[in-house]
């Protein structure tokens, strides 16, 4: 004869389930964010890798957005000027070939990964120049997200070893404070936010290419552990708090030896 089970007290009072089932949706809520940033992030690494297969000086994709699905038009070196002797244009689309099922793998691959690209947050996008419609020009990430950014860091500061900076997440949206440039010492090099600071005139030109580096680092799901250490006690941080965006020990090449 088997023993009856008590039955369980439920473990959520009713006066409090509406609160507290809020809080459970806002909390899925941002975990679903989250991983479609990190999603979107790693597909943006992929798409400059499958670039760069094409053609080691590819720097931005033209892609048409008034389609169903965004398609590929032209792959460009970069939409700046440049010498003579190094095409701007790299390849470009034919439009009668567009839907041709004969069409590179490699044009399929990028494709197929511009939708999960395209929902990332703040990419570098913008719409092409002196072009109506809905073409947009995006600017594909260095080959080496965090040692560009130590390159690019210690050209002002050769003894950079990190950035100290707060981050302040919510759904679809991420916010970053930077305070400090820190050397190996853990003492400030530049105080970001000192605007007698000698570098404020390069930290006000360059934090257009710094803050997107540290974002897509912060939102890609292997960067992240790889580069960021949470700094105080947890009990005072808020959000994701402070946090040191270690730079690699390496800096970066610059120039074609650099792909």
């Amino acid at each position: 004869m088997t023993t009856a089970r008590p039955l369980l007290a439920p473990t959520i009072l009713g006066p409090y389930r509406p609160r507290r089932l809020r809080d459970a949706y806002e909390e899925t809520l941002h975990r679903a964010a989250e991983a479609e940033a990190a999603m979107a992030a790693t597909a943006y690494e992929f798409l400059g890798a499958i670039a760069r297969e094409l053609s080691p000086e590819a720097a931005c994709l033209e892609i048409d957005c008034s389609l169903p699905e965004p398609a590929l038009v032209a792959v460009w070196a970069d939409p700046q000027p440049v010498p003579a002797n190094r095409p701007l244009q790299l390849w470009r689309r034919d439009r009668r070939d567009r839907h041709d099922p004969t069409e590179h793998l490699w044009l399929r691959d990028l494709e197929s990964l511009l939708p999960a690209t395209l929902l990332g947050e703040k990419l570098r996008a913008a719409r092409m120049p002196g072009r109506a419609g809905h073409g947009l020009l995006l600017h594909l990430p260095a080959p080496d997200v965090a040692a560009a950014l130590a390159s690019h860091i210690r050209r002002a500061h050769p003894h950079a070893a990190a950035l100290l900076l707060s981050v302040d997440s919510a759904p679809h949206e991420t916010d970053f404070q930077l305070a400090h440039v820190l050397d190996h010492s853990g003492h400030p090099l530049f105080s970001i936010h000192d605007t007698n600071a000698p570098g404020e005139a390069w930290w006000a030109g360059n934090k257009r290419s710094v803050i997107p580096a540290v974002r897509h680092l912060w939102l890609h799901p292997e960067h992240r552990p790889r580069y960021f250490q949470p700094q105080g006690h947890e009990s005072q941080m808020w959000n994701h708090g402070l946090q040191a965006l270690v730079l690699p020990a390496i800096p970066a090449l610059t120039g074609p030896s650099a792909t």
